[in-house]
C-alpha cells in the first residue's frame, strides 16, 4: 500500500512538474506607433502671478499631471 501511494505521489509531481516546465508562448509584436500632432496650447498669467498652461482635452494621449508652486520666501521680492 505504502508504495502505491508513493508511486501515485511521483506520478503527480512529474505530470504537475512538466505541465509548469511548458515553454510559455511570448506576446506578439507591437503595431506601429500612430502620428499624433499637439494642439496650440494657451498660456495664462493671472493677476496673483500664477501662470497657467493650457491644452484642449481630449485631443493628447493621457500620461501624467504635474503642478508645481514656486512658494516661499526664495521666490518672493523683497
Amino acid at each position: 500500500m505504502s508504495t502505491r501511494n508513493l508511486l501515485v505521489a511521483f506520478l503527480l509531481c512529474f505530470v504537475w512538474g512538466s505541465s509548469q516546465a511548458a515553454d510559455k508562448e511570448l506576446p506578439p509584436e507591437g503595431g506601429k506607433p500612430r502620428d499624433f500632432r499637439l494642439p496650440e496650447k494657451s498660456v495664462i498669467k493671472l493677476d496673483n502671478g500664477l501662470s497657467a498652461t493650457l491644452v484642449p482635452y481630449g485631443v493628447l494621449p493621457k500620461v501624467t499631471v504635474a503642478i508645481v508652486v514656486r512658494a516661499g520666501n526664495i521666490n518672493e521680492s523683497a
